[in-house]
C-alpha cells in the first residue's frame, strides 16, 4: 500500500503494552509502524479509570491522556522548576549584573534545564511561559532601583523595582517569550545606587517555565 493507513482494533486483539488489552485506532505511514501515533482507550494504570492515552507505536512512552472526567495531561510537554539552595552573598554592587544562580532543580519534564549554567534551553519553537522570583537582602535606602531580567536568544524582558527601605525586598517577572528550538533563557538581577553590595536569601528565589503553545 502507500500514503497512510489507520487501522482499528479491539479488546483481546493488538495489545497496548504488556498485558493490556486495549481498544483504538493507529495512524501510520506506507509501510512502517515506526512513529505512528496510537490512540488507546483502556483503563491502563496512565489513567484514572476509562480513558484515552495517546502514544507512539513503537514506544510504550504516554505523549497525552484524556481522563474519563474530561482532564487532560502531557506528560511530554516540557516545563521546569528551579531555586537556589543556599544564600548568595555579595552578588551585585551600584550598577553591576549577574546571572542568578538557581542550583536546584525541583522537577524538569524534559530535561531542558541545566542546573550548572542555570540555563534553561528550548527543546522545541514556541511560546512559553518564564517566570521569576528573587528575595533581595542587604539593602539600604541608597539602592534606589533593582532590576530582573529574563534574558532569552531573541530578548530581554525586564522588570523594574524601585527602593525606598533598608533590608529586603521581592521582585518578580513573567513573560510569555517567544523562543526557537535550542534558544536559551536566564535570569539576570541588578542593582543601582548604594554603596554595599546586596545578597539573595537562601531558598527564595525560583525560576521556573513551560510551553504554552
Amino acid at each position: 500500500y502507500s500514503g497512510y493507513m489507520m487501522n482499528a482494533y479491539y479488546s483481546g486483539g493488538w495489545k497496548y503494552a504488556g498485558d493490556d488489552y486495549a481498544m483504538g485506532i493507529r495512524f501510520h505511514g506506507a509501510g512502517s509502524y515506526a512513529g505512528s501515533m496510537l490512540f488507546n482507550t483502556t483503563p491502563c494504570a496512565n489513567t484514572s479509570g476509562a480513558g484515552t492515552a495517546i502514544s507512539n507505536w513503537d514506544d510504550t512512552t504516554i505523549r497525552m491522556v484524556i481522563t474519563k472526567d474530561g482532564q487532560i495531561t502531557t506528560p511530554s510537554q516540557p516545563a521546569f522548576l528551579a531555586r537556589n539552595s543556599s544564600k548568595d552573598c555579595n552578588v551585585s554592587g551600584n550598577g553591576s549584573s549577574f546571572t542568578v544562580e538557581f542550583d536546584s532543580e525541583v522537577f524538569d519534564q524534559g530535561a531542558d534545564y541545566n542546573n550548572t549554567s542555570d540555563t534553561f534551553t528550548a527543546p522545541v519553537t514556541g511560546r512559553y511561559l518564564l517566570s521569576s522570583t528573587l528575595l533581595w537582602g542587604g539593602l539600604t535606602t541608597g539602592h534606589c532601583r533593582l532590576d530582573t531580567s529574563i534574558v532569552t536568544s531573541n530578548r530581554t524582558y525586564c522588570q523594574l523595582a524601585f527602593n525606598a527601605r533598608a533590608g529586603g525586598l521581592a521582585t518578580n517577572n513573567t513573560v510569555i517569550a517567544d523562543m526557537d528550538a535550542c534558544d536559551t533563557a536566564y535570569v539576570r538581577g541588578n542593582v543601582y545606587g548604594g554603596a554595599a553590595v546586596v545578597d539573595l536569601e537562601a531558598c527564595s528565589n525560583y525560576f521556573s517555565g513551560m510551553l504554552l503553545a
